[in-house]
């Protein structure tokens, strides 16, 4: 159901919000007060368009209202419920852009304005265009299906109904149909142009051809086999009697290595001086020299860290000391300043200043309050022409007149006085506005002269810290170096005793190098002997594995060519059997496309049937709410029923005539009057809304009483009061027929509008 609609600089409305109940809601008013622009917007709320839009007689700049100056955005505002669910929808223009916004509950559901549309058409269950046609009859339009051309009325009566989509399906199984066909054709025609046995023939000679070659191949695989055995013995015995060479002259070269190297130490030991202290000795002394060099290294490292403290100490003493100077010179400077003022002084010359302004300030109100009495009685003796204002006695024309001169002779003075009080209060504002100031400056330096009364004592005490602490500094710096001095002495010493000690090490390590290259050297003597090798049969060997290589390198590349050209057999092979699988492809597929064709023609028949069955029945529910509806609405008896006939290329709407031989049926388009063509119109548009969109139940007339005389129109309003109701949750009537009002039970609203000079919408509720 609809509940609300508001418009913001929407066409011709400022700031309009309609409420609507069940039922039927009247918009009444004169022609262009803004009634349609109100269905417009609840159509554009929904999805994003109306009539006018969509067709592109308007545009969307065109929505923003312009009277009686332009505006820079339109918004529309709609309410509804869905199954217990409110939703709101907000839809805006501005910069020839619009934006959306779609709200559940209160709370953001979709942003933006295609997915707003689309979310609208899930929850109503309804698209634009069966709305346009089946619910919203737009002004002047209610006879929109009679006005369409023969194949195109039924074109959109089958898309309103749901029946396009078995058109479509009707249109695209023959397509199929056509084309499993033509596909049939071709694969025969190309079926018929292959000689399948002449393939067979060539399938049967190339596997004995392959045959013989296997066996070929297996010969050449045993040969090779048998050679590469032999080989593998014949390289064995060679690589054992090579490995055996190779060890003998591998401890040959090791041994003159070992000599070579014993030599070398002994000369380097003949020339080395010998040390006169024993290596343990030196490396005791070494010990005691790192102990001291550790300790000392520790004891500097403590005096520097004091170094370290004693100076930051100094410059933080340095630092306080330039603090505590500043001060006194700021102390002494506050002092001079508080001779020539006192904070008593300050604060008395500030009460004085403030009470002054005061006495001035209320002596202005007084002031402007006499004035405004003084005015009140001038206008007073001006409005009267013959009395006093004050005691009412008869005023001769010179008596008023002085008395009004008189009064403004008054008035003058007042506003001189008010004006002098005005610029005395801004001068009085300005120096209370210095002495406070004054009064805040001397305030705070008396504070702070209190904080800076020991500074002098202060700066004494820092003094003699600071050369206390200048005197220690200047010890530890000639410890520190005395300290240092050592420690070059005993770094000197060390390095000579690491000297000697290096020597005696070297000597000793070379000691048990000549020592353990001696005992090696006797293990190769002995290790060379037990080697027996000759040369001259390796090189027999060698000529023996050449010649065995070069037999069995012939068998492999015979086994090779022998392969290759097996597999060019077996490519050839696969080759012929896709080309016969793909014969046998082709047959499979000639037969399982003819069963294709068969079943479609089937679905085809099967579409038609459907299609005729369920036409028939929404075509029977029309008809048969027409019926019901047309006794309500049409009020004369010479047309009896009302019907939509379902034609092989089109539909008609057709009208029962009594007043025919046979009650023929005849078409409304061409018998029918302006009147009795507009109630078949509303009558199908309703029975249609009903059928196509039944969970929706609204429906959107926009001038229905169009050409219907006075008494169709009295029929109109009982059926709008009685009949429709119950068969349409919600019927919105736009009209300007002031008979609309007397609609039982209808929530009337009055739309008026000054179109002369441009005035907005205004809307009133009846």
């Amino acid at each position: 159901m609809l509940k609300s609609l508001q418009l913001i600089n929407w066409k011709t409305h400022r700031d309009t919000v309609l409420t609507f109940r069940k039922g039927v809601n009247v918009m009444i008013g004169v022609m262009g007060a803004g009634k349609s622009s109100a269905m417009d917007a609840i159509s554009y709320a929904l999805f994003g368009t109306f009539p006018a839009l969509n067709s592109k007689r308007v545009s969307i700049a065109d929505l923003i209202s312009n009277r009686p100056a332009r505006g820079d955005e339109a918004e529309v505002r709609l309410i509804f419920d869905v199954e217990g669910q409110e939703y709101k929808v907000i839809r805006r223009i501005s910069g020839g852009k619009a934006s959306a916004r779609l709200e559940k509950n209160g709370a953001y559901l979709q942003t933006q304005p295609t997915k707003v549309t689309e979310e609208v058409e899930v929850l109503l269950k309804v698209d634009y265009d069966t709305f346009s046609r089946a619910v919203y009859a737009e002004q002047n339009r209610i006879d929109y299906f009679l006005e369409l051309p023969k194949g195109d009325r039924k074109k959109q009566i089958d898309h309103m109904l749901g029946l396009d989509t078995f058109v479509t399906a009707e249109e695209n199984t023959t397509a199929l149909v056509n084309t499993i066909k033509s596909s049939i054709k071709f694969e025969e025609d190309a079926l018929s142009r292959i000689d399948v046995k002449r393939m067979r023939d060539q399938q049967q000679k190339q596997r004995d051809e392959m045959a013989e070659k296997k066996k070929e191949q297996e010969g050449l695989a045993k040969s090779e086999t048998e050679a590469k055995t032999k080989l593998r013995a014949l390289k064995g015995e060679y690589e054992k009697a090579k490995k055996l060479l190779e060890k003998k002259k591998e401890v040959d070269t090791e041994l003159s290595k070992l000599n070579s190297r014993i030599s070398t130490i002994r000369d380097e030991l003949s020339k080395m001086p010998r040390p006169d202290q024993k290596p343990s000795e030196i490396k005791a002394m070494i010990e005691q020299l790192a102990a001291r060099e550790k300790s000392l290294s520790g004891e500097i490292r403590g005096l520097r860290e004091s170094e370290r403290r004693m100076r930051s100490r100094a410059g933080e003493m340095e630092a306080e000391l330039r603090q505590v100077a500043a001060k006194a010179k700021e102390k002494e400077r506050i002092e001079k300043e508080l001779k020539e003022y006192t904070l008593d002084r300050t604060r008395m010359d500030l009460e004085k200043a403030e009470n002054e302004l005061r006495d001035i300030i209320e002596k202005s109100a007084a002031l402007k309050g006499e004035a405004a009495e003084a005015q009140r009685w001038r206008d007073e003796l001006a409005k009267h022409i013959s009395k006093c204002p004050v005691c009412e006695t008869e005023l001769s024309p010179d008596r008023k007149k002085s008395l009004l001169k008189g009064r403004e002779d008054q008035l003058s003075a007042l506003h001189i006085r008010a004006k002098e009080m005005e610029l005395m209060i801004v001068h009085g504002t300005e120096r209370s506005k210095i002495l406070r100031e004054k009064h805040n400056t001397v305030e705070v330096a008396t504070k702070r002269l209190l904080e800076y009364k020991d500074i002098e004592a202060t700066a004494i005490k820092l003094e003699k810290e600071k050369q206390a602490n200048e005197k220690e500094l200047t010890k530890a710096s000639e410890d520190i170096k005395n300290k240092e001095q050592e420690q070059v002495k005993l770094a000197k010493d060390n390095m000579q005793l690491s000297s000697k000690m290096e020597i005696a090490e070297r000597m000793h390590r070379y000691n048990d190098e000549i020592e353990k290259d001696v005992r090696l050297a006797e293990q190769k003597k002995e290790e060379a002997k037990s080697i027996k090798v000759d040369e001259k049969e390796i090189y027999s060997m060698q000529d023996n594995l050449n010649r065995h290589s070069e037999i069995t390198a012939e068998l492999s590349a015979k086994l090779q060519e022998s392969e290759k050209y097996m597999k060019a057999l077996s490519e050839q092979a696969k080759e012929l059997e896709l080309q016969m699988s793909k014969v046998v492809d082709m047959e499979s597929a000639i037969s399982r496309r003819k069963k294709q064709a068969d079943n479609m023609n089937k679905f085809k028949a099967s579409l038609l049937e459907t299609e005729a069955i369920l036409r028939s029945r929404l075509i029977g529910a029309i008809n048969g709410l027409m019926q019901d509806l047309w006794i309500g609405i049409y009020p004369y008896k010479d047309y009896s029923s009302l019907r939509l006939d379902a034609r092989a290329d089109d539909y008609a709407l057709e009208l029962e005539a009594l007043n025919t031989p046979n009650r023929e049926w005849l078409q409304v388009d061409t018998i029918a009057s302006g009147g009795e063509r507009s109630i078949a119109c509303l009558t199908l548009r309703i029975a249609m809304a009903m059928v196509v969109v039944p969970n929706l139940k609204w429906l959107i007339l926009d001038e229905p009483t169009h050409n219907i005389d006075q008494q169709g129109i009295s029929k109109m309003v009982d059926v709008l009061s009685t009949t429709l109701p119950a068969i349409v949750e919600q019927v919105f009537i736009i009209t300007h027929d002031e008979s609309m009002k007397q609609i039982g039970s209808a929530k009337i609203y009055q739309f008026d509008r000054n179109k002369e000079l441009g005035e907005p919408t205004q809307v009133a509720e009846l």
